[in-house]
Order: structure tokens, then C-alpha cells, then sequence
């Protein structure tokens, strides 16, 4: 029942990604929503429960995207996947460390997804990544880092 209240969330998570981030936007620039509460999750879920949400979460995502078919998908899933070892490695369980995991996985998420989207042009990634995709980071980093505050916050009281 909990992996089916779990699920549910990422589905109203990228219902809220796909009709109202247009709103929420800055200089062009979109949170990623789907990869902030599939980080969140990664601390609540085992393994096979986290790649299931992240291989549902990023092929519901690439349905709805402009560009390839599958690329949010493997970066989820992979991404996941090195999420779950390295808390399994490591046995991080304070909200620093998972703030830090959190912030390295946007990076790699929008570093392949930079990555992905110039390939046929890749003379344009540096000024692409530049542009678009440290912006993107910054701005997924910047709520994720205040969803983990409120964690935090209200974990303590």
C-alpha cells in the first residue's frame, strides 16, 4: 500500500512537471521536479522499489518530451541506480549528506541530458550546457536544498 501512495506521488508530481512548471519558470529555465522527489525517495524506498519509480517516472516524462525518446528514462534509471549503491555503500542518513548525494545526481542528470541533446551539434554543448543546463541546475538544486531544510526543520521539532 505505501509503494502504491509512493507511486501515485510521482504521477502527481509529473502532472504538476508537465501542466504547471510554464508558470514557475525562470529565464527560460524549468525545475525537474520528477528527479527531486525520486531523490527523496531514494532515502525511503529500497532498491527495486526506487528503479521502478525512476524507469516509470522517466518513460512517463520522455512521453511528454520534445526531444529523443528514452533519454530521461536512462538517465533516471542510471542515476537511480548510483544513487542506491552509494547510499547502500555508505549508509548516509543525515540530511547533509543527502542534500550533497541529491546536488551531484541533478548535476550528472543535466550534464547527460546536455550531453544527449547535443549530440547531432556537439560543438554546441559547452555553450548549451552553459546556458541552459547550469541554470537548470541551479534552479532544481535551489528546491531541493529547501525541501531538505524542511526535512530537516521539521524532523527536529
Amino acid at each position: 500500500m505505501r509503494y502504491l501512495i509512493k507511486f501515485l506521488g510521482l504521477y502527481v508530481i509529473l502532472f504538476i512537471q508537465i501542466l504547471f512548471t510554464n508558470k514557475i519558470y525562470s529565464y527560460g529555465v524549468f525545475p525537474n521536479l520528477v528527479i527531486i522527489y525520486l531523490i527523496n525517495m531514494l532515502f525511503f524506498c529500497d532498491r527495486n522499489n526506487v528503479l521502478h519509480m525512476a524507469f516509470w517516472g522517466g518513460l512517463s516524462l520522455d512521453v511528454f518530451s520534445v526531444k529523443y525518446f528514452g533519454i530521461n528514462t536512462l538517465l533516471f534509471v542510471s542515476l537511480m541506480y548510483y544513487g542506491v549503491k552509494t547510499r547502500e555503500r555508505f549508509f548516509i542518513d543525515n540530511t547533509l549528506s543527502e542534500a550533497i548525494l541529491g546536488i551531484i545526481i541533478v548535476l550528472l542528470y543535466y550534464l547527460g541530458y546536455t550531453i544527449a541533446l547535443s549530440i547531432p551539434e556537439i560543438y554546441k554543448f559547452f555553450s548549451n550546457f552553459l546556458f541552459i543546463g547550469i541554470p537548470a541546475f541551479l534552479y532544481t538544486s535551489f528546491i531541493l536544498i529547501v525541501i531538505n531544510l524542511m526535512k530537516y526543520y521539521f524532523s527536529h521539532e
